[in-house]
């Protein structure tokens, strides 16, 4: 079953604030929405995997790519689709997570260690990082920069539906013209079960 659609008003709401400068707060109103994608650009295009179970709009067609490794509660195998435009990347990774691991450990817990994860592995500076809710999913809105990256910034959405956990991610200059296009590539997600 996918996730409600916003309402009407939501995009322009959404930009609105984006253009502010309020990066998170987009992020953040996005948790409870997907599927809006009016402020994108005319020439991007929807995507759909099934083998993920989730649509989204991307400036052009992904790159898919697949990886797998073991950790303490099993195999984990991951899907990642991502259209990388130089100064600006989009991207869309799944991975199912071990039944060990949800057995074990609240949905919330798996989400803010999937955040803590990522921003590890991407070893730079946290600005913003929050948790919420996208739909009835646990999910966290992260906002980050990356080592040597002055200049620019990435806009995150972590959320687990079931066991996939998604991670929704932009990157680009530090503008509120890219925080507005990041935010509604963000709100294009919807996943389904």
């Amino acid at each position: 079953m996918a996730a409600r659609r916003p309402a009407r008003g939501y995009a322009s709401l959404v930009r609105g604030i984006a253009a502010g400068g309020l990066a998170i707060a987009v992020l953040l109103a996005g948790l409870a929405a997907t599927g809006d994608e009016r402020g994108l650009p005319a020439d991007w295009q929807g995507f759909e995997s099934t083998t993920g179970r989730f649509r989204a709009m991307f400036p052009g067609v992904p790159v898919e790519s697949s990886n797998s490794h073991r950790t303490l509660v099993g195999r984990l195998t991951g899907y990642r689709y991502e259209v990388d435009r130089g100064e600006t990347f989009f991207m869309i990774e799944t991975r199912d997570l071990p039944t060990m691991a949800r057995f074990f450990l609240p949905k919330a817990s798996l989400v803010e260690k999937a955040a803590d994860g990522l921003l590890e592995h991407a070893a730079g500076a946290v600005l913003e990082n929050t948790a919420g809710k996208r739909g009835a999913f646990e999910s966290r809105a992260i906002r980050y920069r990356a080592p040597g990256e002055a200049t620019s910034m990435r806009l995150a959405l972590v959320v687990l539906v079931e066991k996939r956990l998604y991670l929704v991610i932009a990157g680009g200059p530090d503008t509120p013209a890219f925080a507005a296009l990041a935010a509604d590539f963000i709100g294009s997600f919807d996943y389904w079960q």
